[in-house]
């Protein structure tokens, strides 16, 4: 059985960088409405994005978030 893993968002910022910008790149980058990815920070709270992917998929999505100045991780799912 493959493995699977779910892909946690946290409202954070990696340092220097600006929110507005984070949400402008993960919202075209991810392609998902703007004041989603808005709401994922104003909640406080991580955000479950992805559910029982691939090890691929989720490190995909993950360095995507980095790239885009967001915080995420991938936890396999036991």
């Amino acid at each position: 059985m493959a493995q699977a893993f779910n892909l946690l968002f946290f409202p954070r910022l990696q340092e220097g960088a600006s929110q507005t910008e984070v949400i402008t790149q993960l919202s075209a980058t991810l392609n998902v409405e703007r004041g989603k990815v808005a709401g994922w920070f104003e909640s406080g709270k991580p955000t479950v994005l992805l559910k029982d992917v691939g090890a691929d998929v989720a490190e995909r999505y993950r360095l995507a978030i980095v790239s885009c100045g967001g915080v995420c991780n991938s936890a396999q799912r036991w």
